[in-house]
């Protein structure tokens, strides 16, 4: 065994103060991605419980649709950057359903904690929602209440296979999926209050995790006093193991704080070559605001899509009518954007919700309050193409004109 020269001691060091450069250098590199270059991606966890409340309706005391739900998320920031969600959207349907009217659910309040049970869902204070920013390294927790937008009254069986999908609209603009569950009802959990009713729900995949717990065996452990030596060898014996534990752990932690002085030193000087500069540059000017108008493409689909099913559904209807008695006839109404059938104390609607969306909503006769019993959405494709979807399906304009009529017969045939 040789003993280190005095010439090798150098060279050593030399080593280890490379190494530690070029760890500092690669921590450097990736703060600056960190800070700059990667994006916001929150990670969310869903809580345990949640409330679905359903309201009865004016007039039909036995129908009831879904009024809110109310969930809890934890939203946690690992980015070393300030985070923030634009907006929250919830879409609920009973998978059980060939055809599933899916209701779309976005934030009605913001509460300030999760209810414990189904009599604080009533008396919880609300404030409007808002835009949610989480500081870097951070988390946050949100308990919102959500709700279907005015005028759409649709409505989950509550004792169905109800599935459960959420997502984010980041600072981009851009809608990304974070979770998808669904929900557990557990026995007799509900509670009614004059008009509501609510029911509490545990997501599906966490309560069969604790039902395979249960079964689960375990080995179970029997302690016996071991003595008063015992006692005191438990105090001596664990002292040299901590000492060299300190001693060990004194190494890496001074190379942590190496390279959390190079990262400081790298930040600082990106921070006055660059930050400084843009900031002197462009404070001081004046920003105009952005201003949106609706997608005029989508509307001239729209309108056309409107056009074109208007001669197909009242030929439908009038085939269909021929064929049937006087009294279970259907009655059409047309007008500029929407078309109106009507039998037996039902009508169904065929509407113009917005650019690129059509809406069908069930209701009774002459009431503007309904369930939503499809959604017919415009999905554009490259070169200017594009097709009308149906609950998610591509469909063309004869296909809508035969799901209404064949609807409407159904619920009275």
């Amino acid at each position: 065994m040789t003993l280190p020269t005095e010439a090798t001691v150098p060279s050593v060091l030399g080593i280890v103060s490379t190494f530690i450069g070029i760890l500092g250098g690669m921590l450097g590199a990736y703060t600056f991605l960190d800070n700059y270059i990667l994006r916001f991606k929150p990670k969310f966890l869903i809580g345990d419980r949640i409330y679905l409340t359903y309201e009865k309706h004016k007039k039909i005391q036995e129908y009831s649709h879904l009024s809110s739900l109310i969930i809890q998320f934890e939203i946690f920031n690992h980015r070393n950057k300030l985070g923030r969600i634009e907006d929250i959207f919830v879409r609920i349907y009973d998978s059980r359903k060939l055809e599933a009217s899916v209701l779309d659910l976005f934030p009605l309040a913001a509460l300030d904690s999760m209810p414990t049970n189904r009599d604080e869902v009533i008396a919880a204070e609300r404030v409007p929602p808002s835009p949610i920013a989480i500081p870097n390294k951070s988390s946050k927790t949100l308990v919102i209440e959500m709700a279907q937008e005015k005028l759409h009254n649709g409505t989950v069986d509550p004792s169905g296979f109800l599935k459960v999908q959420c997502l984010y609209k980041s600072t981009t603009g851009k809608w990304r999926k974070f979770s998808e569950f669904s929900l557990h009802a557990a026995y007799e959990e509900k509670s009614t209050y004059d008009k509501f009713t609510i029911y509490n729900f545990d997501r599906t995949e966490r309560y069969a995790e604790r039902e395979k717990l249960k079964r689960r065996k375990i080995a179970t452990e029997v302690n016996s006093y071991k003595g008063v030596s015992n006692y005191y060898l438990s105090f001596w014996l664990p002292r040299p193991y901590w000492r060299a534990k300190e001693f060990v752990q004194a190494a890496p932690k001074l190379v942590i704080f190496l390279c959390g002085l190079a990262t400081a030193t790298v930040r600082n000087c990106l921070s006055e070559a660059i930050e400084w500069r843009v900031v002197k540059r462009t404070a001081a000017r004046s920003r105009k605001p952005k201003i949106t108008v609706g997608n005029a493409r989508n509307a001239r689909r729209t309108d056309s899509l409107i056009a074109k099913l208007k001669p197909l559904i009242e030929h439908k209807v009038t085939e269909l009518n021929s064929r049937a008695k006087a009294s279970d006839a259907i009655t059409i109404e047309i007008v500029d954007t929407s078309i109106t059938l009507k039998k037996s104390g039902t009508q169904v609607r065929v509407y113009v919700g917005g650019d690129g969306f059509v809406g069908i909503l069930r209701s009774p006769l002459n009431s503007p309050m309904g369930e939503t019993v499809f959604t017919i959405r415009v999905k554009e494709f490259a070169f200017g193409s594009y097709l009308w979807t149906l609950s998610g399906r591509p469909v063309f304009a004869s296909t809508i004109a035969t799901r209404v009529v064949d609807y409407l017969a159904f619920l009275h045939g």
